[in-house]
This record gives structure tokens, sequence and C-alpha cells, in this order.
């Protein structure tokens, strides 16, 4: 926690004080949008919606009801507390920097609110990381090859869905990391 938020700190310093990060952030997201192969696009397509709005109400009702079932009141209760605090705390950050989105002449995606930080890594880091967790303890606590296929597969996916808001261009990369 003290490493992740130490990170945001500097981001929002360097992106509010200097005038490299903004540049290289600029440069970055204009060369993989002008670089990026048609194959490259259509898979972060189809990736970037996994932390968009309806997978983690979803995932996060449907792991809610089998915590419930299984009587993991307090399990529960960090779960949907926690997903609910996402997604509050997502808004007011992004309202409170309001950094504008990259802007190109024709945009592979679209968004309509502000860029830092991304909602979607955000989501993606707490959702999937909250569920390997959540899961390797309650589904599958002795079986060790399936517990690590699965975090790393979740782990995987979150880094994906980060990966393509840059590449898809709704995000410069440091709103990715602060995410």
């Amino acid at each position: 926690i003290f490493g992740g938020s130490t990170l945001f700190l500097h981001l929002v310093e360097a992106l509010r004080e200097a005038t490299w990060l903004p540049a290289l952030d600029t440069l970055f997201v204009q060369t993989v949008h002008t670089t990026a192969t048609r194959t490259e696009i259509a898979f972060f397509s189809a990736i970037t919606p996994l932390a968009g709005v309806y997978p983690p109400i979803l995932i996060g009702a449907s792991l809610a009801y089998l915590l419930l079932a299984r009587r993991h009141f307090l399990l529960c209760t960090v779960w949907l507390g926690g997903l609910l605090g996402n997604s509050i705390l997502i808004q007011t950050l992004k309202s409170y920097f309001a950094r504008q989105r990259p802007s190109f002449e024709n945009p592979l995606l679209v968004e309509a609110n502000f860029s830092f930080p991304s909602g979607h890594a955000m989501t993606s880091i707490f959702l999937y990381g909250l569920l390997a967790y959540v899961c390797s303890r309650e589904f599958f606590p002795y079986k060790p090859g399936h517990r690590n296929v699965m975090i790393w597969t979740l782990t995987f996916l979150g880094v994906l869905i980060g990966t393509s808001r840059p590449v898809l261009g709704v995000h410069y990369p440091s709103d990715v990391l602060a995410g």
C-alpha cells in the first residue's frame, strides 16, 4: 500500500509540475495508436470491457452469492464494500484531477469521462486481484496447482486490461500506472 501510494503521488507531482511526463505520455499514445495492427486492436477491444460496467457487477454479485451461501459474511462484506468503494474512489479521483483523455482524428474507442487515473486499471487490479485471493482461499485451498494457474491467469488478465487502454487510445500510460 505504501509503495503504490508513493508511486501514485510521484505520478501526480510529475503530471502537475513536470513537462517530461505529459510529453512522454503523448508520444507513447500517439506511437501506439498509429502502429497498432488490426489484430492487436481487435484483441484489446475484446479484453478492455472485462473491467467495464457489467463484468464487475456480474462477477461481484456472483461471488457475493457464493460467499453468502458458504456463510462467509465478513468476506462478502469486504468484497461488496470494496467494489463499491473502488467505484466511488475512481469517480472522485477522476473528478478531482480532471485530466483530458488523449484525442485522435480517428479514435479507436471514445470514452466520455476524465482520464486520470484509469478506472479500468483500478477495477481490474481490485476485481481480479481480490477474486484471485478469495478463490484461492475459499475454492482451491488444497489444490496448489489449480490455485497458482488461477492466480496467474487473473493477474495476467488485469495486466492485459490495463495494457488495452493506451493501445486503444483512451488513456495515457501514466493513467494506467496510477490506476
